[in-house]
Formats: C-alpha cells, structure tokens, sequence
C-alpha cells in the first residue's frame, strides 16, 4: 500500500509540476538555439552580400583596367583597323574560351565538396551512424 502510494505521489508530482516545467525548459532551450542560428545565418548572409559587392567592385576595376591596356597598346602600335580588328576578335574569343572554363571548373559540385570538406563530413557521419 505505501508503494502504491508512493508512486501515486509521484506520478501526480510527475504529471502536474516537473513535467511542465521539463518541456517548458526544453522548449526554451530549443527556442533559444533556434534564434541562435538564425542569427548566425543572418551574419552569414549579411558577410555574403558584403563580400559580392566587393566583388564586384574588385571586378569592375579590373574590366575597366583590362580594356584601357588594351586601347592603350592598340593606340600606340599604330596597326591598321583590319589587323586591330582581326587581334580583337581573337584575344575575344580566348578569353571567352579561358572564362568558360574556369566557370566550369569553379562551379562544379566537385569543386565545392573539396573546398566545403562535404565528403569527409558525409563519410564521418554514416560512419557513427552505422556503427
């Protein structure tokens, strides 16, 4: 009969006060960490749209830079329009041509898992999650 008694008190102390104020703590914790990586990722967000718009900038000085040698060394050669023609087209065409292929190089999944260490991540976790 204690027993029973016993186990009634404490599944009504159970059911009535340490429940909730287990969930509400849990519940509490996991609001906190959930506003925690939001934050995080709004840092993260805010640091990649600063580091695109130096990019840019970065990006623009160089084009700019890269046409005014190029003006600059066609000028001063004093070629004809045809040949400066013919040259622009090709140093064009190569350019393009070297672009396209660091594009493609930069943008494959392949790359990025190297650089993100995605692979190794992936393997470590079916590796505990499997033993």
């Amino acid at each position: 009969m204690l027993e029973f008694v016993k186990s009634l008190i404490r599944s009504v102390l159970w059911e009535s006060f340490l429940k909730r104020s287990f969930q509400t703590g849990s519940f509490d914790l996991l609001l906190i960490k959930g506003v925690s990586v939001y934050l995080k990722a709004i840092d993260a967000a805010r640091k990649s749209v600063l580091r695109l718009i130096l990019l840019m900038a970065a990006l623009m000085m160089l084009i700019v830079g890269f046409v005014a040698l190029h003006v600059g060394v066609f000028i001063l050669a004093g070629w004809s329009l045809q040949t400066v023609g013919i040259i622009t087209v090709c140093l064009g065409g190569a350019y393009f041509l070297i672009f396209g292929a660091l594009m493609l190089v930069l943008t494959s999944e392949r790359t990025w898992m190297k650089i993100s260490k995605g692979a190794e991540l992936v393997e470590k976790v079916t590796k505990s999650k499997c033993n």
